[in-house]
């Protein structure tokens, strides 16, 4: 494997999936001969021995010489969009991070075609009875996109049926999309971040700060989480609240909710801050909140970053997060409030039991996570896909010769197709 080319947001673009690559290719370097970096930043941070072009809307650029092309998939249009009509051209391995695309193909569909094709797009998919459904949802007014249903219809397979192949970091999602696209592969590996180091003490155990980091949006529950503050504070009048990220343009009265409780001095807003005072503050936390609902069946990045920090951490039962080791405590998402509240306090109560508890997530971070090792495993499996590559010429070959043949007749293509696909998973 001589080149890879990464599709993908880059920072400066203010996306999780940009720092993510931006890390991931950061640790690539030297493990394969030459990078190249397709992206829709106009001014991407640059790295040694990185190629970069600038590619957006419109712009399918000639990939043919490059062994491997991966594509960094979200769910944001403004920094995914694009990359569908390079996939289609080219196919290659989408790295999957948001498992709903429904938000993004359904936008595409009404911009550039018409609202008919999008609920013929749900027919193909997922069946004439649940177009039905979703044409009397919009009769009422009823975004798909914007209610909890959306996670039924995630909309990926419009996606993922041009990909070679498919990474994502989680159960929940292999399962998902092997369930509707079986003969896809579908690698899992973890997400890890670089430069991150396990936090092992807390220097002032009567002083208890309580995290809530990321983009705040309604889906992260930060109003139930001031709800249960408000209670907790009456408990042990030494906690803080720090809710660090930016808030979402819809969500901005969340700012008000501490002064409605008579919480405001316990609380602090940080907004969006600089990556170096983001580790700095999750460093100092005694424990996080993490909570998620609807899930889009996305790993948070915010949420591994404490595991590798060994932060203690509170989950909503959903989707990835259900799959964490059983010591992390884990609240369903019906009766949130006080299942929520009743696992807070036992932090807030009983320093012990939080010291117990952070000795489990710092053995954990130790022994689970290493930059290194991961990034070994993404480089094999990009070479164990380029070497799947080098077998396409067979793959076709098979079925033009069934063709040839006449083995199955041409009203029965799925047949066809199941066949074929058979035959070559015997030469991978």
């Amino acid at each position: 494997m001589r080149n890879i080319v990464v599709v993908t947001p880059w920072p400066l673009q203010h996306s999780g999936i940009a720092d993510y690559a931006f890390n991931l290719v950061q640790g690539l370097i030297g493990r394969i001969p030459h990078i190249e970096v397709y992206t829709n930043c106009k001014k991407p941070v640059a790295l040694p021995e990185v190629s970069f072009t600038y590619c957006d809307n419109g712009m399918v650029p000639d990939l043919n010489e490059h062994d491997v092309i991966v594509y960094q998939m979200g769910n944001n249009s403004a920094f995914h969009l694009h990359m569908i009509e390079i996939l289609k051209r080219h196919g290659g391995i989408v790295h999957l991070h948001d498992m709903v695309l429904h938000n993004m193909v359904e936008f595409a569909t009404r911009r550039s075609i018409d609202a008919d094709s999008y609920l013929k797009l749900i027919a193909r998919w997922y069946g004439e009875k649940v177009r039905d459904l979703v044409t009397l949802l919009l009769s009422k007014n009823v975004m798909p996109w914007n209610s909890d249903i959306v996670t039924a219809l995630p909309l990926f397979e419009e996606v993922l049926q041009y990909a070679n192949s498919c990474i994502v970091h989680s159960d929940y999602a292999r399962r998902r999309i092997i369930q509707s696209l079986p003969h896809l592969k579908v690698y899992k590996i973890d997400q890890l971040y670089n430069g991150l180091s396990v936090v092992e003490e807390k220097n002032d155990p009567n002083n208890l700060d309580i995290g809530v980091f990321g983009v705040i949006a309604p889906q992260k529950r930060v109003d139930v989480i001031l709800k249960i503050f408000s209670r907790i504070i009456k408990i042990n009048k030494n906690c803080k609240l720090h809710i660090v990220g930016e808030i979402d343009d819809g969500y901005r009265y969340i700012t008000n909710i501490p002064i409605e409780y008579g919480i405001k001095k316990h609380v602090r807003f940080y907004g969006r801050v600089r990556d170096a005072q983001f580790h700095n503050l999750l460093s100092r936390m005694d424990i996080c909140l993490s909570l998620r609902f609807p899930t889009m069946g996305e790993t948070s990045a915010v949420v591994m970053k404490m595991l590798q920090m060994g932060i203690p951490v509170i989950v909503n039962n959903e989707g990835w997060y259900s799959e964490l080791p059983d010591f992390i405590d884990k609240v369903p998402v019906q009766e949130c409030e006080d299942h929520l509240y009743d696992t807070l306090l036992r932090y807030v109560e009983d320093f012990n039991y939080l010291s117990e508890k952070r000795k489990k997530f710092v053995s954990y971070a130790k022994e689970s996570f290493n930059f290194e090792d991961y990034i070994t495993c993404y480089r094999n499996t990009l070479l164990q896909e380029y070497e799947n590559s080098l077998n396409a010429p067979l793959y076709k070959s098979l079925g033009r010769e069934l063709d040839r043949l006449d083995l199955i007749s041409d009203d029965n293509t799925v047949l066809r197709k199941g066949i074929v696909g058979k035959l070559y998973n015997v030469f991978k």
